[in-house]
């Protein structure tokens, strides 16, 4: 174990770091983690910085958590169940609430993806490769390739 900070390291033992990476790894908010262990979100920061390979494996499984959010995301787009209630008169109707409650969550989960894997799941930026609106090849300043037409004949 590699100390960061001085001091005495909080407690801790290796099967409760290990679940905790696990949860990570599913997509589980830190929140969330700490609360399925029984220990405070802060204890779990503590933790990583006392611990660089247990804060190294939390990064890593936040990155990897990236994937199972948009399984999550896909999994709630395609749950139609609540889209159409049902009013007392037997009139079926669209069930706007559920809708829109299905698009925050999907949107939370896509943040949350960029957030922890920005290399997989953020924006992808464009090259031009012109310049001054002159194609590749000269702005390269080499010559295009040119193709001559076989005579077969």
């Amino acid at each position: 174990m590699s100390s960061k900070r001085p001091g005495r390291p909080p407690e801790h033992n290796t099967q409760t770091k290990q679940q905790v990476i696990d949860y990570i790894v599913g997509g589980m908010t830190m929140t969330t983690a700490a609360r399925k262990i029984g220990v405070a979100r802060q204890t779990i920061y503590k933790w990583m910085r006392y611990d660089e390979e247990f804060e190294q494996a939390i990064k890593e499984g936040r990155a990897f958590g990236a994937v199972c959010l948009v399984d999550e995301i896909l999994d709630i787009a395609d749950d139609d169940s609540k889209d159409i209630i049902t009013d007392c008169d037997g009139n079926e109707r669209p069930n706007t609430a559920a809708v829109q409650r299905s698009k925050l969550k999907m949107d939370a989960r896509s943040k949350l993806g960029k957030f922890y894997n920005s290399s997989m799941f953020g924006e992808k930026q464009a090259i031009d490769v012109t310049t001054n609106g002159k194609d590749v090849y000269q702005g390269l300043m080499i010559t295009p390739p040119t193709f001559e037409e076989d005579d077969d004949e």
